[in-house]
């Protein structure tokens, strides 16, 4: 979904299929995106965000695979590149990234019930290239990049609190890397 060939930002997406063994093109997105992130939700992917290449973006738009086509969404309230996504509670969360300006530590939860987007409780530190992932009922904010450094930190949100705080640190610093979990473990790969 999205990303860059060297000269330009695309807006080109392509799926596997792995009994083919083959790649194939879908309906391209209505906007070019670097720096995109996508969840998968009741059967959508979204595209949240990115950058067109000249400025970061705060629209988002829908890919239904039924019907081959991308329609716009509502757009986040806050312009970000290189953030985190992740599904929770039904819910798709946008987190960190990097606007204009600096890196972000707010967030944002989508819900695709009402179609909304609202705020929620920042992170505690700025993080871009920030990985986000669910684990036992958490949301994991691994990594990043605050401006100044690359980190090692790790902030997991809480739902029943809706707080930040901090868990055991990466051994190794990183940002712009994948986060994913496995048999309720996190990794961070790359």
């Amino acid at each position: 979904v999205g990303g860059q060939d060297g000269v330009s930002c695309l807006n080109h997406v392509e799926r596997y299929d792995p009994k083919e063994n083959k790649w194939s093109k879908v309906a391209s997105m209505n906007t070019r995106r670097l720096g995109v992130a996508v969840a998968v939700l009741n059967g959508y992917l979204y595209a949240i965000g990115g950058s067109d290449g000249q400025c970061p973006l705060n629209t988002v738009e829908r890919f239904d695979p039924r019907a081959n086509k991308w329609t716009t969404v509502s757009s986040m309230s806050t312009r970000r590149k290189h953030l985190g996504c992740a599904v929770f509670n039904s819910m798709i969360y946008a987190v960190g990234g990097r606007d204009d300006a600096t890196e972000l530590s707010s967030a944002e939860i989508y819900n695709p019930s009402t179609g909304t987007w609202s705020p929620m409780v920042a992170m505690m530190s700025r993080r871009s290239g920030v990985g986000l992932a669910v684990v036992n009922g958490q949301l994991f904010a691994v990594g990043g990049f605050d401006g100044d450094k690359i980190l090692c930190s790790i902030e997991r949100y809480d739902p029943v609190t809706d707080s930040w705080g901090t868990v055991a640190p990466l051994l190794t610093a990183r940002a712009g890397f994948a986060a994913a979990v496995v048999q309720g473990r996190l990794f961070a790969l790359g």
